[in-house]
């Protein structure tokens, strides 16, 4: 990824949206001289619920797409050094 694609990812995807949101919140608690975590109108259980259903709700729409994008093959166990040697000296077999 060169520079300007990286740039560009910053402001279309992170520095843009944080704005948007925080214009959004202070003019929402402008107000407020306290936001509560566990209050009502709080936020603590907005994002405990975005934190599990964002996740969920990804995953029941890519599990069916993803066996065909990609093919299953179990990962290695054993890790990049279970070599020859290493199998000669761990008493493995071949």
């Amino acid at each position: 990824m060169d520079a300007s694609t990286r740039g560009k990812f910053f402001l279309t995807q992170q520095l843009l949206p944080g704005l948007i949101n925080g214009a959004i919140a202070w003019a929402i608690h402008a107000g407020d001289s306290v936001i509560g975590l566990w209050d009502r109108g709080a936020y603590a259980n907005d994002l405990l619920a975005t934190g599990f259903l964002l996740p969920a709700i990804t995953w029941f729409i890519l599990r069916p797409l993803l066996p065909a994008a990609v093919p299953f093959r179990w990962p290695d166990w054993r890790g990049p050094g279970w070599t020859a040697g290493c199998r000669r000296r761990c008493g493995a077999a071949p």
